[in-house]
């Protein structure tokens, strides 16, 4: 049996038979030898863990999220910077830049009218399959890996005055300064086409 907690902050047993994901998180602690607490809804579909990552003297709030009713895990990385209302318009265009060019996950921030960390997640579709503790904790180490390539560009446009654009040439020459470039790949256009776009140039 797994334990869990409910909102009430009571632990209970849960059977690993009928919440494999969350067996599979579970398994993921257990690898890194971590306490931290798994946390299950008043349906008992889903369930969170929520724990702190530090990579290149960074910490990251990380959640994980098992949803055994849609067969599916989210790993979800914040930055500890928070993006404010006045800088959330440039912020969008650069997030939607970097998207363009990822391979895996998603990059986003809310825009409430209140600062907001940006937010990565990567989210896998187990269906019908499995999926193990050390296949969660490579989706934890891939999401620490993209933040750790974006944050500094992230955090540039956030709390200075430096739009996507000028944030986004800065990073093209520094990539062309010290490695190729084969996953700046756009399909139908260029990558400086694709700024162009993101930064409301006119053509």
């Amino acid at each position: 049996m797994i334990q869990v907690w409910n909102r009430d902050a009571k632990a209970i047993e849960v059977d690993p038979q009928k919440m494999p994901i969350t067996a599979a998180v579970a398994e993921f602690l257990e690898i890194n030898k971590w306490k931290d607490k798994i946390n299950i809804n008043d349906k008992k579909s889903r369930t969170t863990l929520e724990y702190t990552m530090k990579s290149r003297g960074t910490k990251y709030k990380m959640f994980i999220e098992a949803q055994e009713e849609y067969e599916r895990i989210s790993v979800y990385a914040y930055t500890t910077f928070e993006v404010p209302p006045a800088r959330m318009g440039e912020m969008a265009r650069l997030i939607n830049i970097i998207n363009m060019v990822q391979h895996f996950g998603r990059f986003g921030c809310a825009d409430d009218d209140e600062s907001n960390a940006v937010q990565f997640c990567l989210t896998y579709d187990v269906e019908g399959g499995s999926i193990t503790g050390k296949q969660i904790d490579l989706m934890a180490d891939e999401a620490m890996r993209w933040y750790d390539r974006w944050y500094s560009l992230l955090a540039s446009v956030a709390l200075t005055k430096t739009t996507a654009k000028e944030a986004w040439a800065t990073h093209l020459e520094d990539v062309a300064a010290t490695e190729a470039m084969p996953d700046l790949v756009i399909r139908n256009g260029t990558i400086q086409e694709e700024v162009d776009k993101c930064s409301g140039a006119q053509s």
